[in-house]
Order: structure tokens, then C-alpha cells, then sequence
């Protein structure tokens, strides 16, 4: 199973477990000074003691709640916000950060995007470079069919097929100028 999959749910289930471990740790904590502290003393102690437990308690449940909305909404922000990222990307706005240093599954799912929209990126790189190839192959008919004034365009995204164009182009150019020499 993989670190993504244990992870799944963690915040809600992690948060929850650890509530409810808090408050039952304060109520047998409280449970404990009020019956070792009230034999001892009388009726309107016992009464005072028992109001400041149960105040402590309520304390307790109130920070864990403040605690818990703190948390939640972090984590709402953050999904927010990679939602909207998600859009963009969907729209086709590739150039998206999707950096981040978060080690749960939030910062997951934004690696998981980060990868798809890098796949994305490359696909449509390599669609323009099929595109250019295409061209390229097109060019080289004419070429060989006679047209010695086909040129290959140099002046593409893709760095390699720009190389590999100029270098052609070179070797027509010098392939020409043989020809003009040998015809002389």
C-alpha cells in the first residue's frame, strides 16, 4: 500500500482520534482529583471543586474545537487554492506553480498535478515537434524531387530540430554552391 493510499482521510480520522483521546484523558483527569479531593472536604467545596472541573472541561472541548477549525480550515484554503490551479490547468494555463513543501496528501495531490501538467507540457511540445517533422519531411520530397531551393525552417521551439535544420540548410547551401562551382 502506498504512502499516498495510508494516508488518505488522516487529517479528519487523526483530528478525531485525538479529540476525543484529549477529552476522555480531562474527564477521568477530572474524575480523579474530584473523588480523591471531595471526601475531604464540605458540601459547598465539593460544590465550588466540581464548578472549576467542569469549567476546566469546557475549556478543554472549546480549545480542542478552536484547534480543530484552525486546522479545517487550512486545509480547506489549501485545497481551494488547488482547485483553482487545477482549473487553470484544465483550461489549458500549463504555466501554473505547483510547488510546494507540504509532506500530506494536499502536497501529494499538488505533485500528482505537477507530473500530469508536466506530461501535458511535453505532449503538446512534442505535438509542435510533430508538427515541425512533418514539415521537415515535406521539404526533403521537394528536395528530392528536384527543388534545390526547399529549406528547412530553422526557426522552431524545439532546440534539437532547429540544430538539425540549420545543419541541414548548411549542407544544401554548400551541396548549391558545388553544383555552381562544378557547372562553371
Amino acid at each position: 500500500m502506498s504512502a499516498v493510499t495510508k494516508r488518505s482521510g488522516s487529517y479528519g480520522r487523526t483530528l478525531g482520534v485525538g479529540a476525543v483521546l484529549v477529552l476522555v484523558l480531562a474527564t477521568l483527569a477530572v474524575v480523579n482529583v474530584y473523588t480523591n479531593l471531595a471526601p475531604e472536604m464540605s458540601g459547598s467545596q465539593q460544590s465550588m471543586l466540581l464548578s472549576g472541573l467542569v469549567s476546566i472541561l469546557l475549556i478543554v472541548a472549546v480549545a480542542l474545537l478552536f484547534v480543530a477549525t484552525i486546522i479545517g480550515r487550512e486545509r480547506t484554503a489549501a485545497v481551494e487554492t488547488l482547485a483553482a490551479q487545477a482549473r487553470q490547468i484544465e483550461q489549458g494555463e500549463l504555466d501554473v506553480d505547483l510547488a510546494t513543501n507540504r509532506t500530506d496528501d494536499v502536497g501529494d495531490i499538488y505533485r500528482a498535478l505537477a507530473v500530469l501538467r508536466d506530461s501535458e507540457q511535453l505532449d503538446r511540445q512534442h505535438g509542435v515537434s510533430a508538427e515541425v517533422v512533418a514539415q521537415y519531411c515535406e521539404t526533403a520530397v521537394e528536395i528530392s524531387n528536384g527543388n534545390d531551393d526547399s529549406r528547412l525552417e530553422e526557426n522552431v521551439d524545439d532546440p534539437q530540430l532547429a540544430e538539425l535544420a540549420m545543419r541541414f540548410n548548411e549542407i544544401l547551401d554548400q551541396r548549391k554552391r558545388d553544383a555552381e562551382i562544378d557547372s562553371r
